[in-house]
C-alpha cells in the first residue's frame, strides 16, 4: 500500500496494467486545516482515505475506496459547533480522450476526463469530503422556529397609518 498526501496526482501510464494500485491518504494537520478553510468547516480533526486505482478498460480507470473523517461545522442557527463522523464510499471513473482535441461528454453514466494524463487523488478526497458532510448542520439545542428582532416589529408605513383618519 502506497502512502500519499492530498497533493498526490497519479500518471495513469505508471499504473500496473493488471491489478489495482492501492493507496492510503492520511492527512496531516496542515492539510486538514487547509480543507477546513476551503470548505468553511470549523475543523477537520481526522481525515483518511483508502483508494484503489484500477484499469477498467482501454483508456479508462476506476477509483474506488472509502473516506473516513471527523468534521466540525457550525450550526446555522445557534453558531454552536456540530461534530460529525463521515464514512463515505468513493466510486469514480476516469477516461482518456481517443484523440487530442476531442471533446469529452461528461454525464452521470460517463466518466471524468483525465487532466494531463493523470488522476488527482487528493482532489477526489477533498471533493468527496465536501459532498459527504451534512449541508445544514444543526445543534441539538437549536430552536425549530424563531423570529429575529423584536416581537412587535413596526412596518415602514406605520407612521402613515397613524395619520389616516378613522372615518
Amino acid at each position: 500500500m502506497q502512502k500519499m498526501s492530498l497533493n498526490t496526482v497519479i500518471d495513469v501510464d505508471t499504473l500496473p496494467f493488471s491489478g489495482p494500485q492501492i493507496c492510503k491518504i492520511d492527512c496531516d494537520e496542515t492539510e486538514r486545516a487547509a480543507l477546513a478553510t476551503r470548505f468553511g468547516f470549523a475543523a477537520v480533526a481526522e481525515l483518511s482515505a483508502r483508494l484503489k486505482v484500477k484499469r477498467a478498460g482501454p483508456g479508462h480507470w476506476n477509483v474506488t475506496g472509502r473516506l473516513q473523517a471527523e468534521v466540525t461545522q457550525l450550526c446555522g442557527v445557534t453558531g454552536e459547533p456540530v461534530p460529525e463522523s463521515v464514512d463515505f464510499t468513493i466510486e469514480e471513473r476516469y477516461g482518456r480522450a481517443s484523440e487530442e482535441g476531442t471533446d469529452i461528454d461528461v454525464t452521470l453514466d460517463g466518466f471524468e476526463p483525465l487532466v494531463d494524463g493523470a488522476i488527482d487523488l487528493g482532489e477526489i478526497v477533498a471533493q468527496s469530503l465536501a459532498i459527504s458532510v451534512n449541508p445544514w448542520p444543526r445543534s441539538v439545542d437549536a430552536p425549530h422556529s424563531f423570529e429575529a428582532g423584536e416581537s412587535e416589529k413596526e412596518h415602514p408605513f406605520a407612521g402613515l397609518a397613524a395619520l389616516k383618519s378613522p372615518d
